[in-house]
């Protein structure tokens, strides 16, 4: 068996303390002079003696874990105030997302905020279509606060346009951060545009298979339907939509609650 040297105890320690802020976003290490001198000690220098067990005040079972609701709140945070794209200029409100953030059942990302969001700064505002998509997510079974409301693009582009590629490309970290920060068991794509964004698919392949039938984001289960706006626009489509999302209660293993 290898002997263990004294070191090692102490390089574990680190190690784990070093991740842990990584997790948290630092990008320095605070440290005492004993343990910056004993790190940059020549080559063949004679180690400190081992601490006793008691003595080891960096044990990973004591480093503090960050709360995964305190990193959403952080990220919101910076969505707040974001200037990556001009649409910082133009916006009223930059639109994080509302809801459950808990590992919610359900996710749904829209392309972009509605005026409403856009003037409030929440997601869903009511008012518009947005009154549409609450009554969807009710009609499954959820209270919008039980399931979180997102876009791809956090900012309202002028005239309520389309969201140009450049700010889609500057809010991505965003919004990956947010699956991989909230855990969804489904996300749900409202629209073609949400759904070319997130899984980078060409508006042909999405007009010809992807509404309605399963696919995947990072692992996760994802069902594009058509968004709120189109559905307002074209009522015809709503059985459709209303199927997309008996699909996506069922893989839940939820029936639709009586009427």
């Amino acid at each position: 068996m290898p002997e263990t040297h004294p070191w090692h105890a102490l390089l574990d320690d680190l190690a784990g303390y070093a991740r842990y802020h990584a997790e948290i976003g630092d990008r320095a290490l605070p440290g005492t002079p004993a343990l910056l001198a004993a790190l940059t000690a020549p080559a063949g220098a004679k180690p400190p003696q081992a601490p006793q067990p008691s003595a080891i005040s960096l044990q990973p079972s004591a480093i503090p874990q960050p709360d995964p609701s305190e990193k959403i709140a952080a990220l919101h945070a910076a969505i707040r105030s974001c200037a990556r794209c001009p649409l910082s200029k133009t916006r009223k409100n930059a639109v994080p997302g509302e809801g459950n953030a808990k590992s919610p059942d359900i996710l749904f990302i829209d392309e972009s905020p509605a005026p409403e969001d856009d003037a409030t700064g929440v997601a869903a505002a009511p008012g518009a279509h947005q009154d549409l998509l609450r009554k969807m997510i009710k009609a499954m079974g959820y209270e919008p606060g039980q399931v979180f409301i997102t876009t791809l693009c956090k900012c309202l582009a002028p005239d309520n346009a389309r969201p140009p590629a450049e700010s889609l490309d500057a809010c991505r970290p965003y919004i990956e951060a947010q699956i991989n920060l909230l855990k969804p068991k489904v996300i749900v794509l409202l629209g073609a545009g949400a759904t070319m964004g997130l899984l980078k698919k060409t508006a042909g392949s999405v007009a010809a298979s992807s509404r309605g039938a399963w696919t995947r984001h990072n692992a996760i289960p994802t069902m594009p339907t058509y968004a709120p706006a189109h559905i307002n626009k074209f009522p015809a489509v709503k059985p459709n939509v209303w199927n997309d999302l008996k699909i996506v209660m069922k893989f839940l293993g939820k029936s639709p609650p009586a009427r």
